[in-house]
């Protein structure tokens, strides 16, 4: 499936996505992980990052994977899937009732890639925003004497001096801070246009 794997180009930068696993998490459910390579098409820098997706989309994925063994048309597989999908999946990236295989996995695409792309935003001024790890555990209510809090903190860091590393152009820095991070209309707009190019 398109969904598993695939890439889009966005403001010079190209987002690579490979589904690695599902593995458990919090109450013994399944998500999906996701290796996701981010480069700098000007200078050919890239980092490597895993994300974790929702329970919900490993629910789907396995749900379609069965009805796919079943030979289920669309409209069953649909119906099939429905229960574990939420309001998201209602219309297609045309605002219209998705109808078939494709509007369903370019949907899919785009909630993966919009939670892949703010969650990159969100570290390119990580130092900035989050200066020390006191003030990161009372911005986010971590306990200041908890090792847990600590590897988290060092996790956002190292992924912040990964992104540093792709040497962002002021530009591209700007557009991921203030469109993709505050999801405005000219970034969704963006978005949508990149994947119906590809799928």
């Amino acid at each position: 499936m398109r969904y598993e794997k695939g890439n889009i180009l966005l403001k010079g930068l190209k987002f690579n996505w490979n589904l690695i696993t599902q593995e458990k998490g919090e109450n013994n459910k399944y998500h999906e992980v996701f290796n996701i390579e981010i480069e700098n098409l000007k200078f050919k820098n890239k980092i490597r990052v895993e994300f974790g997706n929702s329970i919900m989309e490993a629910e789907i994925s396995n749900k379609i994977e069965y009805a796919f063994k079943n030979k289920f048309p669309f409209i069953q597989l649909r119906d099939y899937i429905r229960p574990n999908m939420w309001a998201g999946y209602d219309e297609d990236l045309n605002n219209k009732k998705i109808r078939n295989l494709n509007g369903l996995y370019q949907k899919r695409i785009y909630w993966l890639l919009l939670g892949v792309i703010i969650d990159f935003s969100s570290y390119i001024n990580f130092e900035d925003y989050t200066p020390t790890f006191n003030y990161f555990c009372d911005e986010f209510g971590y306990d200041k004497d908890s090792r847990k809090a600590e590897n988290i903190y060092k996790k956002c860091g190292d992924y912040a001096e990964k992104i540093r590393s792709l040497n962002l152009s002021k530009e591209q820095e700007e557009y991921f801070l203030n469109e993709a991070r505050s999801e405005t209309d000219i970034f969704i707009k963006d978005l949508k246009e990149e994947i119906q190019k590809q799928y």
